[in-house]
């Protein structure tokens, strides 16, 4: 039988934030073997050992909560940018730095919201089809 091959020390792999309570991207920190030992939610940026499981059903009512980073929807876009000054959005451009709370004009995707910087490069920008992320301070 061939195992498949885990995702190196560096690399990406989804697993339960145990902080965000959601299934996401997190970024491989230790390893013993093939086996994944330790991760670090790249939305929060929280260190804690792998699952590689999805969550147990809650059997709890849970109050919704205000929109985050981790759980902004499209239908979430209206409420974000209430109030906002569109006419001071940055224009997009891969060599901008971004920070969160800045509003962007994106040539594809139209005006957005930064919601996070993910490691320097990458920024989550919510936008009214949803969140995207790209790049930035690239150059």
């Amino acid at each position: 039988m061939i195992r498949a091959k885990t995702p190196a020390v560096g690399k990406d792999v989804d697993d339960f934030c145990t902080k965000c309570k959601m299934l996401l991207n997190h970024v491989v920190v230790a390893k013993v073997g093939e086996t994944i030992k330790r991760v670090k939610c790249l939305t929060c940026n929280t260190e804690h050992a792998y699952r590689g499981e999805k969550p147990k059903a809650e059997t709890t009512t849970r109050k919704a909560a205000k929109p985050s980073a981790a759980t902004v929807k499209a239908s979430d876009y209206d409420t974000l940018m209430k109030g906002r000054d569109l006419s001071r959005a940055k224009k997009y451009k891969p060599a901008v730095v971004f920070e969160k709370n800045d509003v962007i004009d994106h040539p594809k995707f139209g005006m957005g919201l930064v919601l996070g910087d993910k490691d320097g490069s990458k920024i989550d920008v919510a936008f009214s089809d949803g969140v995207k992320t790209l790049v930035h301070n690239i150059g």
